[in-house]
């Protein structure tokens, strides 16, 4: 039964997918180019990745499109994390696949995130020092973007914090993963 929900809602993303996001372009005054914290782990492979950061990602790339642009080599995950928990991880993707929906903003760009940190390790500056690394691994020639949902407050700080520029609050509607309409709320 949860494989035929799981194939329902990946068919109604398909068709039509909906979603408010803040988006945010780096404008790199505070870029250190050579950031690096030995906690943090940089994968761009998918073998070098430990199993207990796999479990997070499943392993087809049909219902995980980062596992997908792991082995294609369209991303890389950076993660902090020890031997019974994940702490925090977080993206940085080519542009390819986020042309559909933010292709209106730039031609070509570096798209960062989604991030994640765990509940229990929230409030002690990983997400800023993730972020920095990532900044730090970016191709240069590039603008880097970043976006999070209007409600995400504390993230919307952090990116703040790390001399990101607000862009705008748009809605996005994505039809058939072709046709994207947006609209600015802010």
């Amino acid at each position: 039964m949860n494989y035929i929900r799981l194939i329902l809602n990946l068919l109604k993303k398909f068709i039509y997918e909906p979603g408010e996001y803040r988006i945010y372009s780096y404008n790199g005054n505070n870029q250190e180019v050579n950031y690096f914290v030995p906690e943090i782990k940089v994968y761009s492979e998918y073998s070098d990745i430990p199993q207990i950061l796999k479990k997070h990602l499943l392993n087809h790339p049909f219902i995980n499109p980062f596992y997908y642009r792991l082995k294609s080599h369209q991303a890389i995950l950076l993660s902090i994390q020890n031997d019974e928990e994940i702490i925090s991880y977080g993206w940085v993707q080519k542009w390819q696949p986020f042309r559909r929906k933010f292709g209106w903003i730039y031609k070509q760009a570096i798209m960062l995130g989604p991030y994640w940190t765990h509940n229990s390790h929230r409030g002690k500056g990983i997400y800023g020092r993730l972020l920095k690394q990532s900044i730090s691994l970016a191709p240069k020639n590039y603008p880097l973007i970043i976006y999070t949902s209007p409600e995400n407050v504390n993230s919307q700080k952090g990116i703040e914090k790390m001399d990101f520029k607000l862009i705008g609050t748009y809605k996005i509607y994505l039809f058939l993963r072709c046709f994207c309409v947006h609209k600015k709320l802010i």
